[in-house]
């Protein structure tokens, strides 16, 4: 029998599947994917899934607050956090903010290390009840010496209570340390509480550069050759001041007890600085500037001014500006001759006079 002439035009009904080769399909592959969404995946799950990019309206809010408690970040995963922590609550402080030299909150109240919640007499200017203020206008001194070159300068300014400040000079890379020493002028007692703690401000500025010691040990004695004394366990030293700062350029040691101090009574204190460093771009590499130093107690007068009265003595100069009540004066010191100075009084023949110049 002859072949039978028709065309594919000319078949009906479905063709069984040995009749469909692969290649007939994946001819036309291109023109399925573009053709396919996926609305037309009909019942397949999200399981189903595993490529491709879900198009944002198919993503309402709640597939993301649904999980909102899983989204918990700490600061350490956040890039970009951009600064020092604080923990706040309704804007107030509500934890210890501690670490390194860089927070610091304006006109804030310091308190020493160590130093009970409950006890405000150390808190506010940290230049009250300094018992080394103006030592050398009590009857004391205060000196510097030095292991290497180097010179004090102005020195009685770092115990004066005020915000100018003293200077050492001429130190350089030989100077391994440097020592002062201040001495009060008689032995202090402990007002019935042997706890003191020391502090030490340099006159640095943030970001700028400077030359400094990073090293501070404090200590005490009774006498001028020791033996000193401090608390055990570097309550009164530090050996990375740059980065035990309690405010701007200030060191605060803890309020603690000295070690084997006899009677708790001192008269001496000292101060060591050593670990020099110089920071890059500073011009007076030899000059090491120092705002105040300090050994505080919770019972030490709250504020010595210009002058300390005690026992009928006035060290220092006075200016009396207002009225002087004497009750009692007297005058048995005075030159029994003209000093010849306009102003000043003499005992002429037991009359107070007073010189024409």
């Amino acid at each position: 029998m002859p072949p039978l002439g028709f065309a594919f035009g000319d078949l009906h009904g479905t063709a069984s599947d040995e009749q469909i080769v692969e290649s007939n399909v994946l001819q036309h592959k291109s023109a399925l994917a573009s053709a396919i969404t996926l609305g037309d995946l009909g019942g397949r799950s999200a399981a189903d899934l595993n490529a491709g990019v879900l198009a944002d309206a198919r993503v309402p809010a709640s597939n993301v607050t649904q999980h909102q408690g899983a989204l918990t970040l700490t600061k350490s995963q956040i890039s970009d956090f951009g600064g020092p922590y604080l923990p706040l609550s309704g804007g107030v402080l509500t934890g210890r903010v501690t670490g390194s030299a860089g927070l610091y909150v304006k006109n804030s109240v310091i308190a020493a290390g160590g130093q009970s919640a409950g006890d405000l007499t150390l808190l506010g200017n940290i230049y009250d009840r300094n018992c080394l203020a103006i030592c050398d206008k009590r009857g004391g001194s205060i000196t510097a010496s030095f292991t290497g070159a180097g010179s004090g300068n102005s020195l009685s300014l770092l115990v004066n209570g005020n915000n100018d400040f003293g200077y050492i000079l001429g130190t350089d890379n030989t100077t391994t340390q440097f020592q002062i020493v201040c001495d009060v002028g008689e032995l202090q007692g402990n007002y019935g509480n042997a706890y003191w703690h020391p502090f030490v401000q340099y006159r640095l500025t943030p970001s700028n550069p400077a030359t400094y010691y990073n090293s501070i040990v404090v200590e005490i004695a009774a006498d001028s050759e020791g033996p000193w004394y401090k608390p055990p366990g570097g309550q009164w030293e530090t050996s990375d001041y740059a980065n035990n700062q309690s405010a701007e350029a200030l060191w605060i040691g803890a309020d603690a007890v000295p070690t084997g101090l006899p009677l708790y009574q001192w008269r001496y204190c000292r101060f060591t600085f050593s670990d020099r460093i110089e920071d890059a771009g500073y011009g007076s590499k030899a000059s090491v500037w120092i705002q105040q130093i300090g050994l505080r107690h919770k019972f030490e007068p709250f504020s010595r001014s210009l002058f300390r009265a005690d026992g009928g003595t006035i060290y220092g100069d006075t200016e009396i500006t207002g009225k002087l009540t004497v009750s009692d004066l007297d005058l048995s010191g005075l030159p029994t001759s003209d000093p010849a100075v306009a102003g000043k009084p003499w005992n002429n023949a037991g009359v107070v006079t007073v010189s024409a110049g």
